[in-house]
């Protein structure tokens, strides 16, 4: 399509796959494992506004009142997707996504997928991480959002995991791996990058009410 003073111009496109179909949500999270600026004061205030989109330091104060609970099963099949899928991106240079996870009151589910992993750490970033780690910008001394993608993944692995309360149930609850877990061959494994086709994680983890 034609841009500006009749020159032509492109667009690119990412389609990725709606996580939240057929689900009645009525809470958005954006989670990226972060402590810096990750707060979203209008969420809070509109608690029961489901439009509105919530942060890391949002879902950790509800996780006070309310946590995210899941079984063991559930916890163990979101462990092994995200760290398939952080370490195939880790591999990729790739950093800056998110995890969104959409809560689904009535069907008692948690919907996630990985979103936003389209970000290589590249030198503008890089610079970026020197300048919020030195502390110029203010930050509190929290560590900046932007980091290397090694760093990335583990952070990223260890918050996300942090966030989800296991419920007793019947089997047994295996230890969470550690965060900087190296996933065999992640560039040439079965799943082909995120949800296996360059899409969500996918995962559901019930959630008791």
């Amino acid at each position: 399509k034609g841009g500006a003073g009749g020159e032509g111009g492109g667009l690119d496109l990412l389609v990725m796959e709606n996580c939240f179909y057929d689900r009645k949500v009525h809470r958005i999270y954006d989670l990226k494992g972060s402590e810096r600026n990750r707060f979203n004061e209008a969420a809070a205030a509109n608690p029961h506004e489901h439009r509105e989109v919530h942060l890391d330091d949002n879902l950790r104060r509800d996780n006070v009142r309310n946590p995210l609970l899941v079984t063991p099963d559930s916890l163990r099949g979101l462990e092994v997707a995200l760290y398939e899928d952080t370490a195939f991106l880790a591999a990729l240079g790739v950093m800056d996504y998110s995890l969104l996870v959409g809560l689904d009151r009535e069907g008692g589910v948690a919907a996630v997928a990985i979103i936003d992993y389209v970000r290589t750490y590249t030198w503008d970033k890089q610079l970026e991480t020197w300048v919020k780690g030195s502390g110029l910008l203010g930050g509190n001394g929290k560590e900046p959002t932007i980091v290397s993608p090694k760093q990335y993944m583990r952070r990223f692995r260890a918050a996300i995991m942090s966030y989800f309360t296991v419920v007793p149930a019947s089997a047994d609850v295996s230890p969470l791996l550690p965060p900087d877990y190296e996933w065999p061959t992640p560039s040439s494994g079965a799943r082909g990058g995120p949800g296996g086709l360059g899409g969500p994680v996918g995962g559901e983890s019930g959630r008791p009410e």
